[in-house]
């Protein structure tokens, strides 16, 4: 597989590229440059591989995408591009939150299954199943790109796209129900609660409270499963975050730590630092 450098595969997070309402398309815009860092989704997207394979971090999480797999993100996950097979086809459909909203489409409820989804983002497809969705898409695709767009077609057929994925989920979910371990679920509610409390938590002890156990059991556990510890993944998590806004926002350095709620901007540079072994200036000016 290529390793990720500039010349193998282009950034589809890039913001003037996402001005658009909605993206379709099954090769990389040759105008865009290359994501090396992470990033956090604004808008909906699916993903499917038709051969050869990608590898990527969701949320700090690796996973390789293969031919015949499906991916499905929520606005708000932090991804993150490690390197791509020379064979790796695909096609991909980006809606803006935004847009999806002025069309009535509530994802949440579209997608019945969507708390299954949120953890289990990734799902391997029959091959008539893959056909049956890059048909529902490029036909999507095509009523984009006619000179006027109906809005409703539009919406019914993003619509029927989701409920033909929430179907494939449930019957997934009803043939092989998916069983986790103790060890697993705790670190799944660790996971959900330093997205939602990272900005103003950052210490083993508040995640163990949260979690009715003890700092040294949370640390166990963490430890078990990723094999770093907890502190680790939660600094991890912050610099992720933190490497996120300076690369895809005009916020100041200084905004950027307010936001972040640290005491400082001296104090932000210091533990970015020491994450990444260069200032937040210099790593946004790579």
């Amino acid at each position: 597989m290529d390793n990720c450098n500039e010349s193998n595969i282009p950034n589809i997070i890039q913001k003037t590229f996402f001005e658009r309402n909605l993206a379709i398309f099954n090769s990389f815009p040759k105008n865009l440059q290359v994501a090396y860092q992470p990033l956090q989704t604004t808008h909906a997207c699916i993903f499917l591989c038709l051969d050869g394979e990608v590898e990527i971090s969701l949320n700090l999480k690796h996973y390789t995408i293969k031919k015949n797999n499906l991916l499905f993100l929520f606005p708000g996950v932090i991804w993150k591009y490690h390197k791509k097979s020379p064979d790796l086809s695909f096609i991909i459909l980006i809606a803006k939150t935004e847009f999806l909203q002025q069309l009535q489409v509530n994802l949440q409820k579209a997608l019945s299954m969507s708390v299954y989804i949120i953890q289990y983002p990734i799902t391997q497809l029959t091959p008539t199943e893959t056909e049956g969705l890059v048909d529902s898409i490029s036909f999507l695709k095509r009523k984009t790109e006619t000179e006027t767009v109906n809005t409703d077609v539009i919406k019914f057929t993003f619509q029927a796209i989701s409920a033909e994925i929430d179907m494939i989920f449930k019957q997934r979910y009803k043939v092989r129900p998916i069983k986790i371990s103790r060890k697993e679920e705790i670190m799944k509610n660790f996971m959900q609660l330093l997205l939602k409390h990272y900005k103003q938590h950052r210490d083993v002890q508040f995640y163990a409270n949260e979690l009715c156990i003890t700092p040294k059991h949370l640390s166990l556990v963490i430890k078990q499963t990723t094999k770093k510890g907890a502190n680790e993944i939660i600094n991890e998590y912050v610099t992720l975050q933190a490497k996120s806004m300076i690369k895809s926002s005009t916020l100041t350095i200084q905004q950027i730590s307010n936001e972040l709620n640290f005491a400082n901007q001296s104090f932000f540079g210091k533990f970015f630092k020491r994450q990444t072994g260069m200032s937040p200036k210099q790593y946004r000016q790579l």
